[in-house]
């Protein structure tokens, strides 16, 4: 099982959404600086783990659409940082404002932990279209399957995107903005493990590890002899039920090796999944990868339970049970 000895009883855990929590230059946009300004009201909640959303460069509001792994978005630069220049904000000053960070929270005794989404990218990040340009170094970073041999099955219904002049689609489960990566190829996980590096080298050892069970879906790889799937359709539209089951075993070979590349780093990094099932059953194996995992098992018991009370003629826990059903039928 996995295990980081400085977590194992580290406290009260807080998350931040960086847009909206503190504006330390009045352009009404939250910043990293001005969450380095607030440390002293975390540390005084007794808070030992900070959870930011996602920082890297990415092209949206949310982040979870990563253009540049190893960059800060320079919208959660403040110009108010004495790292911008002439209060003009860059990459560099955003990094800077980043670090800063981390190192004055180590030492309030705050751990940062990061945000980090691996399952998919944006498609302007330089991988995929260096892969969507058939470039050999690049092309099996992301899953292409030929939309004219294969019309029936390699199409947008299934979850398969058109993109440039040639005849292949690229596999995209959480929309046509955000192509899955291919783990199955060497190069693409050797580059995460660098990129996980990367930020340990700057100071960060928790994170917080996106849609995990979505790594390796039943649809998106080739499904070995002896390997373990959970099945998982998703029934909320029964006119349009979506396929959600996933390789458990792929899944977990893949999380096991760069927990043990970031522990070899550093023995306190700490790993925590985000796996929205449930079902304790299906989320249980993943602790053989991971310091940690969400409780979405209690989250629907407790929501299903409050739903019952505020409405007990069933209107609402018809709700909650439906969610139970598309996670883990």
């Amino acid at each position: 099982m996995a295990t980081a000895p400085a977590w194992k009883k580290i406290g009260a855990g807080y998350q931040i959404m960086v847009s909206s929590f503190a504006d330390s230059d009045g352009d009404g946009f939250g910043d990293i600086y001005g969450i380095t300004q607030k440390l002293d009201y975390i540390a005084g909640l007794n808070v030992k783990a900070l959870w930011l959303t996602p920082i890297q460069k990415s092209d949206s509001y949310h982040g979870y659409d990563i253009s540049d792994y190893e960059k800060v978005d320079v919208k959660f630069a403040s110009k108010a940082s004495p790292h911008a220049v002439n209060g003009v904000t860059t990459e560099d000053s955003a990094m800077a404002d980043y670090e800063d960070l981390i190192k004055a929270a180590n030492e309030k005794g705050i751990k940062i932990v990061m945000d980090l989404v691996l399952n998919h990218t944006s498609t302007s990040i330089p991988w995929f279209i260096r892969s969507g340009q058939l470039n050999a170094d690049y092309r099996g970073y992301y899953q292409w399957a030929n939309h004219e041999k294969n019309p029936t099955t390699i199409n947008e219904d299934s979850s398969w995107y058109p993109y440039g002049d040639h005849p292949y689609s690229y596999y995209a489960k959480f929309g046509s903005g955000m192509p899955e990566l291919n783990y199955a190829y060497k190069s693409t996980r050797q580059a995460v493990e660098d990129m996980t590096c990367f930020w340990i080298d700057k100071g960060v050892t928790g994170f917080r590890l996106d849609a995990v069970k979505h790594i390796f879906m039943k649809d998106e790889a080739d499904v070995a002899t002896g390997d373990t799937i959970i099945n998982d359709i998703d029934t909320s539209d029964p006119t349009k039920p979506v396929d959600y089951s996933s390789n458990l075993t792929k899944n977990l070979n893949f999380y096991k090796e760069l927990n043990k590349v970031a522990k070899s780093k550093t023995p306190d990094a700490f790993f925590v999944g985000e796996n929205f099932d449930g079902t304790a059953y299906q989320v249980g194996p993943y602790y053989e990868a991971f310091d940690s995992m969400f409780d979405f098992y209690s989250y629907f018991n407790l929501t299903s339970q409050a739903a019952m009370s505020a409405n007990p003629s069933g209107g609402a826990s018809g709700y909650a049970s439906g969610w139970m059903r598309g996670e883990s039928a």
